[in-house]
């Protein structure tokens, strides 16, 4: 397709004109800075957000496949799958003062041990020693199998930099399974502030552990979605 020769502008006294070739950049878009008129620059910049909405509303991650087993283990460990973390990373300086990170994590748990275990699930912003957003959920499961733990939770960012201000909150609830089971609600589900470091790489992961080590002790992650939503 030729490239456009014109493109039209308004002039000091809002009457129209035409920007020349000479200011168009070479895949065809106009040049902001070369468009006087304010209202052309918002018209651009709010064509270029609907664009990536209509797109699928940002970035997103969805997890291809169930997880490897998370068992034996009572120290907090991201979910795998063959063998490798999983996680979707959010890269440098690509979040903005208004960008949302929404999460949701499925997990299938069961403990057939016979003894009292407890399960927590948690979702992390920065890897494994990240800040935590909110529903860290322990689960009385004694014994349980085929319960389920979902949590969904949200952060909004509020300012960027090596100390960016982000404000987040999360809710999770259980479904389905046997035994006894017990829910208990993270002291941290209301919105809460904190920072994080959005000139580096972020790691979006979910981590697992149990109260105890037991090879009978199993956690499933079956679902794992990501979504990084602009500014609006």
């Amino acid at each position: 397709m030729p490239q456009p020769t014109y493109y039209p502008d308004h002039d000091t006294n809002d009457a129209n004109s035409t920007v020349t070739d000479a200011t168009i950049q070479q895949n065809g878009w106009p040049e902001l800075a070369q468009v006087p008129n304010v209202s052309w620059n918002w018209l651009f910049r709010t064509v270029g957000l609907w664009i990536r909405y209509l797109a699928g509303g940002g970035s997103n991650y969805v997890l291809s496949d169930d997880s490897d087993n998370l068992t034996s283990t009572a120290a907090e460990t991201i979910f795998k799958l063959s063998t490798a973390d999983i996680k979707y990373t959010i890269p440098a300086g690509t979040l903005a003062v208004g960008s949302r990170i929404r999460v949701r994590s499925v997990v299938r748990f069961a403990n057939a041990s016979g003894a009292s275990s407890s399960f927590n699930s948690r979702i992390r912003i920065g890897g494994l020693t990240g800040l935590q957003i909110p529903a860290t959920n322990a689960v009385d499961a004694a014994p349980s199998t085929g319960n389920w733990l979902i949590t969904d939770a949200e952060a909004i960012v509020h300012s960027t930099g090596a100390a960016a201000n982000i404000r987040f909150s999360g809710y999770a609830s259980i479904a389905g399974g046997g035994g006894t089971v017990v829910y208990t609600p993270s002291t941290t589900t209301t919105p809460a502030y904190d920072n994080v470091d959005t000139t580096g790489n972020l790691d979006i992961v979910a981590t697992g552990d149990w109260s105890h080590s037991d090879p009978l002790d199993v956690a499933v992650l079956t679902q794992f979605e990501v979504r990084v939503l602009p500014p609006v």
